[in-house]
């Protein structure tokens, strides 16, 4: 920008919106400047100083790295983005520590069996510990309408411990063992990582998750 003759209508209104920028008058300098001196580019905060080509490509990074560190304070939080209940992501945040595109994401599937597997991994599956958040519900009262023991209807019980899908779980769990030997020692989160992380997985997972649902419904209907 500095070399921008000063009786250029642009330099004129950049020189202006700089000098009017502060707390009081949040201009889109005082926005751009504010996030350049977080992410320690302050060294670009000046229009006077001389702007190299590299610029853009450090902007890049250092943009790239604030947000993964963001998203990563966020899918780790113990409590929602509402400051009260628990974060949805409790199950995500196992499976995906690196902002990277995932593996099934790069397989094809059928929209429904993709939609299935997705809505687990996201904590979003119509089962109760999600239903219930919307009827105003503590989590211990989120209880699985087909367990006689009082559990809470969790991603976790429905695919590793809910009797309801046992023939469901079978095939899943015999696919997981020719992958991996040791799964039924491993915890059930871990399994649960397992399932929904390996290449391998997916597909079948996917397809697991969509007859859960199905059933369930059909289950609740009768």
């Amino acid at each position: 920008m500095a070399c921008i003759e000063c009786c250029r209508l642009n330099k004129r209104i950049a020189l202006w919106s700089d000098n009017k920028s502060c707390r009081a008058c949040k201009t889109r300098f005082y926005i751009v400047k504010t996030y350049f001196s977080t992410n320690d580019l302050d060294a670009y905060c000046s229009l006077e100083n001389h702007i190299a080509r590299s610029f853009a490509q450090l902007v890049e990074i250092k943009t790239f790295e604030d947000f993964t560190r963001k998203w990563l304070t966020r899918i780790n939080r113990e409590v929602g983005p509402s400051g009260h209940g628990q974060n949805k992501l409790r199950l995500y945040k196992d499976l995906k520590a690196d902002f990277t595109a995932k593996q099934y994401r790069k397989i094809i599937l059928p929209v429904k069996h993709r939609s299935a597997f997705s809505k687990f991994r996201l904590g979003v599956a119509p089962i109760r510990i999600e239903t219930g958040r919307y009827e105003g519900l503590r989590l211990e009262n989120r209880i699985c309408p087909f367990c006689a023991d009082i559990t809470v209807e969790s991603e976790l019980h429905v695919l590793i411990n809910c009797k309801l899908y046992s023939d469901l779980r079978d095939t899943l769990f015999a696919k997981a063992l020719s992958q991996n030997p040791h799964f039924m020692n491993l915890p059930d989160c871990d399994k649960f990582a397992f399932l929904f992380s390996n290449s391998n997985m997916i597909r079948i997972c996917a397809k697991t998750c969509f007859l859960i649902l199905q059933r369930r419904q059909f289950s609740l209907c009768k």
